[in-house]
């Protein structure tokens, strides 16, 4: 978890977790949701929607002639990209 701080505001990111946004407080108050022990991943923090964000119908879709199958995630959607639970590599 790496935290930053300035003034009353503090944003503790979270490499481990989708390198999600897993807190938010400002004036001493939190403002996401963060119980990381819930089992969707998207149900807390601030997660990037990489490399799509929303919806794709059937987890399929096609561009430019070519066929495309992404994970579903809402039931037999894809939502909110494929990174929010995979772990990131900090180098700096």
């Amino acid at each position: 978890m790496i935290e930053l701080r300035r003034g009353s505001a503090s944003v503790s990111w979270d490499p481990d977790a989708g390198g999600r946004i897993a807190s938010l407080r400002i004036d001493g108050v939190q403002r996401l949701v963060t119980q990381r022990d819930r089992a969707d991943a998207t149900t807390w923090g601030w997660f990037p929607m990489v490399p799509f964000a929303g919806r794709v119908g059937r987890a399929r879709f096609t561009h430019a002639g070519r066929s495309w199958q992404v994970p579903a995630r809402l039931g037999p959607h894809g939502a909110h990209g494929t990174v929010l639970d995979q772990p990131w590599r900090v180098e700096h």
